[in-house]
C-alpha cells in the first residue's frame, strides 16, 4: 500500500489465493473498512499501530483480487 501511495500513476495488484480457507475478519481486520470505494485514500490509525504517526491507507490504485478454492 505504501508503494502504491508513493506511485499514483501506476496500478498495483495483490492476489490472495484460497481465501475461503481462512477467517476473513482475521485476514483483513481493519482493512475491510478501507476497501470500500468511498473510503479509499482515507488514513486511519490501526488498532495495533506502534507509533502515533503510523496511519494506514488503501490508495485508489491498489487492487486486491481474492480467489476461493473450489472443492
Amino acid at each position: 500500500a505504501k508503494k502504491a501511495s508513493r506511485d499514483p500513476k501506476h496500478d498495483y495488484v495483490i492476489i490472495i489465493d484460497e481465501i475461503n480457507r481462512g477467517n476473513l475478519s482475521k485476514i483483513f481486520g481493519e482493512l475491510m473498512l478501507l476497501l470500500e470505494a468511498d473510503k479509499r485514500g482515507e488514513k486511519v490509525k490501526l488498532t495495533y499501530a506502534t507509533r502515533d504517526q503510523d496511519l494506514f491507507t488503501v490508495p485508489p490504485n491498489l487492487y486486491i483480487i481474492v480467489k476461493p478454492i473450489f472443492l
